[in-house]
């Protein structure tokens, strides 16, 4: 699917009803409306970010030897970062 999130006041339901091809594409589109502090973030950057994080996270856990796995369990539990 495809997720649309609403910026700068924009009725994403009428952009897309107004524009041929959009139109053909509603079924797959989910509009996500969020609340105004988030609409400034620019959806790049968080993918860059998400996937440089991603990247580091992995080399930390190849560091991280087999026998401390609870070690790595403890340390990238949900909340502990």
């Amino acid at each position: 699917g495809i997720c649309c999130m609403a910026r700068n006041n924009d009725c994403c339901e009428d952009i897309i009803d107004n524009d041929p091809y959009l139109r053909t594409l509603k079924p797959y589109i989910t509009i996500i409306h969020t609340p105004a502090d988030f609409q400034g973030f620019s959806s790049t950057k968080v993918r860059k970010l998400y996937m440089e994080a991603a990247e580091k996270l992995k080399d930390i856990m190849t560091m991280v030897p087999s026998e401390l796995d609870g070690l790595k369990e403890y340390l990238f539990k949900e909340g502990s970062l």
